[in-house]
């Protein structure tokens, strides 16, 4: 957060504009994620979620603008999706490859025959969730999504 606010303090000295409405964006977010349930926010990979989302709605955004022929709106959206994304670049994290290779490092540890269904829940409880984010290097939310996708269960976005 202190971060954040320094941020904010440079974009406003600059007048960039765009910054700090995103910013203030994302100072909000992390105000009513706290508000909602304390420490929602305790962690870079909970932070990165939340950017992620952020991210995410203004990619939507941005093709349901370019649908209805708002180049403005959508010039908007994606000058704030730079700012977001370059938040997200800060965060050391590991790579989607990096997250699926150790899914399927336990999906194997489970002796499971080839072409058999995999059980999402045998995989969840394989994980070790309480030093995951240390070991994996990745947010909670990012492995599930990982497990998910690799045991061919729909995931929720």
């Amino acid at each position: 957060m202190a971060t954040v606010r320094e941020d904010l303090k440079k974009a406003m000295r600059a007048g960039l504009n765009t910054e700090k409405i995103v910013i203030r964006g994302i100072m909000s977010e992390i105000k009513n994620k706290n508000i909602d349930k304390a420490g929602t926010i305790a962690t870079d990979f909970n932070f990165a979620d939340m950017i992620s989302t952020m991210a995410a709605a203004r990619e939507r955004s941005i093709a349901e603008f370019k649908e209805a022929k708002r180049e403005d709106l959508v010039e908007k959206e994606m000058s704030e999706l730079v700012v977001l994304k370059r938040y997200l670049e800060q965060i050391p994290m590991a790579s989607e490859v990096e997250i699926d290779a150790k899914v399927k490092q336990v999906i194997s540890s489970l002796g499971l025959p080839a072409g058999s269904k995999i059980s999402v829940g045998k995989v969840m409880a394989k994980i070790p969730w309480k030093s995951v984010e240390d070991e994996w290097n990745a947010s909670a939310k990012v492995i599930r999504s990982s497990v998910m996708k690799l045991c061919g269960a729909p995931s929720k976005k």
